[in-house]
């Protein structure tokens, strides 16, 4: 979710606005398809929490920016 460089390569995050649909990738809910409710962008704080709609459930999950 942040651009930055490590060992001279340039990593570009992408956006993900309202609406957009992301799959997990590992966890729980693996292969399961969810809505984000609030906009993702690359200059979100280190933590945040996300309104998501899983299957018409909806949850707040938080995300974690890595330090590149």
């Amino acid at each position: 979710m942040t651009m930055g460089k490590f060992d001279d390569v340039v990593f570009k995050r992408r956006a993900y606005g309202k609406g957009f649909i992301v799959r997990v990738l590992e966890g729980s809910f693996i292969d399961t398809k969810v809505r984000l409710e609030m906009d993702v962008t690359p200059d979100m704080p280190g933590r945040t929490k996300v309104k998501v709609d899983i299957n018409g459930l909806k949850a707040t999950i938080e995300l974690f920016k890595l330090a590149l």
